[in-house]
């Protein structure tokens, strides 16, 4: 976990302000120190902030009010809240908190404990959350950058010609690309190694940036095909610009230690002259065009385009596009695929708090995902099905262990505080930015076919499919698991139970889907959950 983390804790005593910094001085957070919630909103701007732990009761503005204000400013709105409080557990002041923007409450006398798990839990999430926007910030480099030369990509420079080319319209000024190839770059492969051949490349962008203007925009176009937008610039400018590029370049002795020689380029250059309307798709095929013409001469030279070049060139590399998107699209999946690795060892760990509890994320995922496809849910429905079923719970961070492990029946007071979980978790996925599909999922996961669910009391088809789904799965696996206060239900008992209560609490549809599912691993009567699970995992590894 990244241990340079700013933890805010607000508080108008200086005796809890300490007793606060003391609790987390060994967990390696940078602790940062407020006094009132005027002096909590300039430390928010000051820092990086994972995690606040305000007090509710302070003069002046309140921990009410600070919250509010962190709500309704960008910068701050979604660094979650704990609000650290003596005033009374009961639901009106608790609901207060919630609608003012926190995630969740501490009550003191506070539990050293608990304190550092929680505070530890959200340390995580933050981790994860900047882990996310690094590697979104990689992957938005590598869709726009060419890892090679370091110039930009084909995609950039199209739509920067298109930008260009419409800009042109409202501004009567001459706009010229141009296209460069590199001279029998395969001969330079095939005797010199493809090492040598990409610091050719590499080199050829150096002249190429250095070059040209701050305005113009050189980029790599296509495997040994290079491109640049020059906005401004006439036919003859333009033309001159790019011989010159030419000629610095074939003047360029490229050394290794093995080898050395020269290279050349051959180059096209097309112009949208002032008051003219060029397509860009149309400025970028004469170009192409005339840089074809003039491999036709006899290469390392420069050819403005006209009418009389006359012939059409091959088409680019579709290979290496195609290489490229593949390549964006498997490390774009890759990156969902870490986070949702990295949050279900969160969620995992939470379930470890409870033994009787401690695969139900893990199971609920599989009846989820089973039901979804004995309903021929489209694969990225079921998709989304798996990962809401993975954080269904995670709200549940907030509960603490004297409910969540109580053997006898809840009150009234903790039944209602169990139920938070659910708004619990959506706040803390909404802080994530990366699973804003799954959250009307993992919101209504326990509302009711009949309207008496919570925590909006959706009802029918109000309530999404995967809802619906989750709400079965979810009372699947609570039936047929070891619980304090009662041992497990057969499957056929649980299959039964559910079954009496479609149409009120569930979805007929799913009830139906869950037992078709549920009989293609035998007989409801002999099978008991552990061989549908053992099922599971024989399935799994074929």
């Amino acid at each position: 976990m990244d241990t340079n983390i700013d933890i805010l804790v607000v508080d108008d005593k200086p005796e809890n302000l300490l007793l606060l910094e003391h609790i987390l001085a060994d967990q390696g957070y940078n602790i940062i120190k407020a006094g009132s919630g005027e002096e909590a909103l300039a430390r928010l701007l000051d820092y990086d902030i994972a995690l606040v732990l305000l007090d509710v009761q302070m003069p002046g503005m309140n921990g009410y009010e600070t919250a509010e204000l962190m709500r309704g400013t960008a910068k701050t709105q979604h660094i979650p809240i704990v609000f650290v409080t003596a005033i009374s557990e009961e639901k009106k002041h608790i609901f207060k908190g919630y609608q003012a923007g926190a995630i969740d409450f501490l009550f003191k006398p506070l539990d050293p404990d608990i304190l550092r798990c929680k505070v530890r839990i959200f340390a995580e999430l933050y981790s994860q959350r900047r882990l996310i926007e690094n590697q979104n910030k990689q992957l938005e480099e590598l869709a726009t950058t060419d890892s090679l030369t370091g110039l930009s990509n084909r995609r950039v420079f199209i739509e920067a010609t298109k930008r260009e080319c419409n800009r042109s319209i409202r501004n009567p000024d001459p706009l010229s690309i141009a296209f460069f190839d590199m001279d029998r770059f395969k001969s330079i492969n095939d005797s010199y190694g493809h090492g040598f051949g990409d610091r050719v490349l590499k080199d050829l962008a150096k002249v190429l940036r250095d070059g040209c203007r701050v305005s113009d925009l050189p980029c790599r176009y296509a495997g040994d095909e290079f491109a640049l937008l020059m906005p401004n610039t006439s036919s003859q400018e333009a033309v001159l610009t790019a011989d010159r590029i030419r000629q610095q370049f074939g003047d360029l002795i490229i050394d290794t230690d093995n080898w050395s020689l020269k290279a050349s380029i051959t180059g096209g250059v097309s112009t949208c002259e002032a008051g003219s309307e060029i397509a860009a798709e149309e400025l970028i095929r004469r170009a192409d065009e005339a840089m074809y013409a003039a491999k036709v001469k006899g290469r390392n030279c420069v050819q403005g385009w006209s009418s009389d070049c006359g012939l059409q060139t091959q088409t680019d590399d579709t290979e290496t596009v195609r290489d490229l998107r593949v390549k964006m699209d498997r490390m774009a999946s890759m990156s969902q695929e870490m986070f949702i690795r990295s949050v279900r060892s969160l969620v995992e760990a939470l379930d470890a708090r409870d033994p009787y509890t401690r695969s139900h994320s893990r199971n609920v995922t599989h009846f989820a995902t089973g039901i979804a496809r004995k309903m021929n849910l489209p694969s990225e429905q079921l998709s989304l099905i798996r990962r809401a079923a993975i954080v269904h719970d995670i709200g549940k961070i907030g509960i603490p262990d004297s409910i969540l492990r109580k053997p006898g029946s809840l009150s009234e007071t903790e039944r209602s505080r169990m139920e938070d979980h659910v708004i619990i978790g959506v706040r803390i996925l909404e802080q994530l930015h990366t699973m804003n599909e799954e959250l009307p999922i993992v919101r209504s996961h326990h509302e009711r076919w009949d309207g008496q669910g919570y925590p909006y009391g959706l009802a029918g088809e109000e309530i999404p499919i995967g809802g619906r789904i989750l709400c079965v799965a979810d009372a699947f696996d609570a039936m047929t698991s070891n619980r304090v206060y009662r041992p497990a239900r057969s499957v056929a008992s649980a299959i039964e139970a559910l079954t009496s209560e479609q149409g009120k609490q569930f979805d007929v549809e799913v009830i139906n889907a869950l037992v078709e599912w549920t009989s293609q691993f035998g007989n409801h009567g002999r099978m008991t959950i552990t061989d549908m699970l053992a099922v599971k995992s024989i399935t799994s590894v074929a």
